[in-house]
């Protein structure tokens, strides 16, 4: 219910001129401001700040030197032209050495492929639960024994090298014909393979000592030893998707390890 207002109280909405005393009281007021030019009008507003957009800018006034234009391109011609490096890519570059200062340049015949650095022996007890003697590594190993195998691998590319399988195989020389004076080798077979990431050049880690888990047993059931060149021989592949390496088929006592960075060959006498 609305509240009822006394009879002598009127609204205001109501009011006429003459009960609010009327005449010129009740008309709005009205105010003449004075037309102001563009400079009084920039005085009275104090003037608009700096605006925060550059200048629009000017074509460039450059010109070339062509005697030095000449010049530098005489200087890297050889670079522009030549072939790029797998280094300077965006990839990795994997490497197991096949002798000391090997930066993965192949093919190389600097020497004999089997003194490579990066693939190390270690005897194991005889004892199976006993673990791995940790010791200088071996040169030489006995037919029968077990052996830790070590492999240091190496990235030189500027790209990680993710989901890298590092593959062992083992061979032995193996007499061909009895009293010919020569010798040949058995048919590599798998040791051991694991699997890991390496960083790429730029960190300290780019390179690491991988061990397989399983021991070498050397021996060669299926190859005769032969008694004027007894040898034993670890080859390792290293590879990844981006960067993959494969042993070489059809290459006995070499095994791709002097045409292929991802190949290294040990020999180890018998």
């Amino acid at each position: 219910m609305r509240p009822q207002l006394p009879a002598n109280v009127q609204p205001l909405h109501q009011l006429t001129p003459s009960a609010t005393g009327g005449g010129e009281a009740d008309r709005p007021e009205a105010f003449t401001y004075p037309t102001l030019s563009p400079a009084d009008d920039a005085v009275q507003q104090g003037g608009g700040p700096p605006s925060p957009l550059s200048p629009s800018p000017g074509s460039p006034s450059f010109a070339t030197d062509p005697a030095l234009r000449a010049e530098l391109l005489a200087r890297l011609g050889s670079i522009r032209e030549g072939r790029r490096f797998r280094q300077d890519l965006l990839l990795p570059y994997l490497l197991i050495r096949s002798y000391v200062g090997d930066h993965g340049k192949r093919p190389w015949t600097a020497g004999h492929p089997w003194g490579t650095p990066d693939i190390l022996v270690q005897p194991k007890p005889a004892a199976q639960a006993q673990p791995f003697a940790d010791g200088p590594p071996v040169t030489s190993v006995s037919d029968g024994s077990l052996y830790q195998v070590k492999v240091r691998v190496w990235n030189l590319g500027l790209l990680a090298a993710v989901g890298t399988t590092l593959s062992v195989y083992a061979a032995y020389t193996i007499e061909a014909v009895a009293g010919e004076g020569f010798t040949t080798w058995s048919e590599p077979v798998l040791v051991g393979r694991t699997r890991f990431d390496l960083p790429d050049s730029r960190s300290p880690n780019c390179r690491a000592l991988v061990g397989l888990e399983p021991p070498w047993p050397v021996g060669n059931p299926n190859a005769f030893v032969s008694p004027n060149a007894p040898w034993a021989y670890l080859i390792a592949v290293v590879s990844c998707f981006t960067d993959p390496g494969a042993i070489a088929q059809g290459a006995p006592g070499d095994w791709g390890g002097s045409s292929d960075r991802h190949v290294a060959v040990a020999g180890f006498g018998a």
